[in-house]
């Protein structure tokens, strides 16, 4: 992970931190559902379920945790009722809501794990009828070498700078190393290993 900025979309981007370690999905990445055009021969793509981060260009969204937080549109986890939707046959497929507006679909009981103490919901642009994927996170890691469920791992006290760091624009980036060449005017000349989280 390495963090990049920019003044406007013409402008040079400047790197603001080293390469950092990062874990994504056990099973590597997957093109995310708006990128499949980009993929190559046998590359994956990402479903529900197969335990792959989805590879492309993701804004980010609210950051969440346990705790208070005068963040914009941060959201503060309730036991029982804070959830992400994973079902794909509910209309809220794919995003934070409350359990008591869902009813009885498949839902991720966000406060019932640690690893959601801090952390920013991925704007990832799925797509319901095809299950290409939900619930795409970036959260605190349980292990520098455990691999999540699909989401972007990290230490907790970097996942708070990103939630510092992230505003409106931010994007995340995530490629394999094979596939950078295919954006080279997409990514700072710097942003040698993927994931890179950026901003505008």
């Amino acid at each position: 992970m390495q963090l990049f900025t920019r003044q406007g979309p013409n402008r040079p981007w400047k790197r603001v931190s080293a390469a950092e370690p990062a874990v994504v999905g056990k099973a590597g990445l997957g093109w995310g559902y708006p990128f499949l055009h980009f993929k190559e021969g046998e590359e994956p793509e990402k479903v529900e379920g197969d335990k792959r981060t989805p590879a492309g260009f993701f804004r980010i969204g609210a950051s969440f945790g346990f705790a208070p937080s005068r963040r914009p549109s941060y959201i503060e986890l309730t036991s029982r009722e804070t959830v992400c939707v994973e079902d794909p046959s509910s209309p809220f497929y794919n995003t934070i809501t409350k359990r008591s507006e869902i009813g009885s679909v498949e839902a991720d009981d966000m406060r019932s794990s640690a690893l959601y103490r801090s952390g920013l919901f991925v704007d990832y642009p799925s797509d319901r009828a095809t299950r290409r994927g939900s619930c795409i996170l970036i959260h605190i890691w349980s292990a520098p070498d455990i691999g999540t469920a699909g989401c972007v791992g990290l230490p907790e006290d970097r996942v708070r700078v990103l939630q510092d760091f992230s505003r409106a624009g931010a994007v995340l980036a995530v490629l394999p190393e094979t596939a950078l060449d295919r954006f080279a005017g997409c990514l700072p000349a710097a942003a040698v290993r993927p994931p890179a989280f950026t901003t505008r």
